[in-house]
């Protein structure tokens, strides 16, 4: 393999570049980049639909909750439910993609059997870190706690506890900390450092993550605030053009249970797909600043070649 000869250029980008770059990938791979992002969001997406069905009966629930008499409230309530389930689960649900894109850079497309291969050697450290420590996993029994209740709703206590206290903290750490999903199913990286045969210690995953993120975690924290401007400005933008195709198409602009059920969720998907891309780019960025990634691997293509020679 010719480690100078990737499918991407390593080289630093500005993160304008970046977005540019994920469009051009998407452009490119998007057959390949569709049937790796469907083969994990469907099945989160079912699950999603089942933790969180119960609060679609808003009539039921205005039942139960008389002081909640606007069903807008409660469809917001839902609304807000489906975008932090699938903030939590995209690292966990999209590491196929994250696999796919990894491996394509230098190897090309990777099989299914190759993917199975790596979840199942770094199992134990994805299940913890993403989706316990991270919420991809924890998100799914929260979310149940508040639809199997007596019918009672107390917004402050959702929005403050698991809005603000848990859901936030996620966000603070993966704005901080994002690129655990390349570490553990790209790197390997263990929980614990394991010992080699010569007695000397591997990296583990706290190590790695602490040197790869912390001497640019400013840099890293502002490429979120504008990753989230832009999600934010895609969410807007699918939904309401939805809400017009089905009107022009239609003659049903209003927000229903296709909206509910199939083309928001569908939206949050689709914002996440670009999401797992970008933070991937963001990855190779930023081991080629702090590590001189394209420099390391010119050399190591090199001395396979000399090495090849003398052989």
């Amino acid at each position: 393999m010719d480690l100078d000869k990737t499918a991407i250029v390593l080289r630093q980008r500005s993160y304008t570049d970046l977005i540019d770059l994920s469009l051009i990938l998407v452009r490119v791979y998007w057959r390949l980049i569709l049937g790796w992002a469907i083969l994990g969001a469907i099945p989160f997406s079912l699950v999603n639909a089942f933790c969180l069905y119960q609060m679609t009966d808003f009539d039921a629930i205005v039942i139960f909750n008389y002081d909640i008499l606007d069903p807008g409230t409660l469809r917001f309530r839902y609304i807000l439910w489906m975008i932090a389930l699938v903030f939590l689960e995209t690292p966990l649900a999209l590491l196929g993609l994250t696999f796919f894109l990894g491996q394509s850079v230098f190897f090309g497309s990777p099989s299914f059997t190759e993917f199975k291969g790596a979840l199942k050697q770094s199992f134990w450290g994805i299940l913890w870190v993403l989706g316990i420590l991270r919420l991809g996993v924890i998100g799914w029994l929260i979310a149940l706690r508040n639809t199997t209740s007596d019918g009672q709703v107390d917004l402050f206590f959702e929005v403050f506890f698991y809005g603000f206290v848990l859901i936030g903290a996620v966000v603070f750490l993966r704005s901080i900390r994002p690129f655990a999903p390349e570490m553990l199913i790209l790197e390997r990286s263990p929980l614990r450092s394991p010992k080699s045969p010569g007695g000397e210690r591997g990296v583990a995953y706290g190590k790695r993550t602490k040197w790869l993120h912390r001497p640019i975690v400013g840099a890293l924290f502002g490429r979120s605030i504008v990753s989230t401007i832009v999600s934010l400005f895609l969410l807007f933008s699918l939904s309401f053009g939805w809400l017009f195709l089905r009107s022009i198409f239609f003659n049903s602009p209003s927000w229903d249970w296709c909206m509910d059920y199939i083309l928001f969720p569908l939206t949050l998907w689709i914002i996440a797909i670009w999401a797992t891309i970008i933070r991937f780019l963001s990855y190779l960025d930023i081991r080629t600043r702090l590590e001189g990634w394209e420099l390391e691997l010119r050399l190591r293509a090199e001395g396979n070649r000399v090495r090849e020679a003398m052989e």
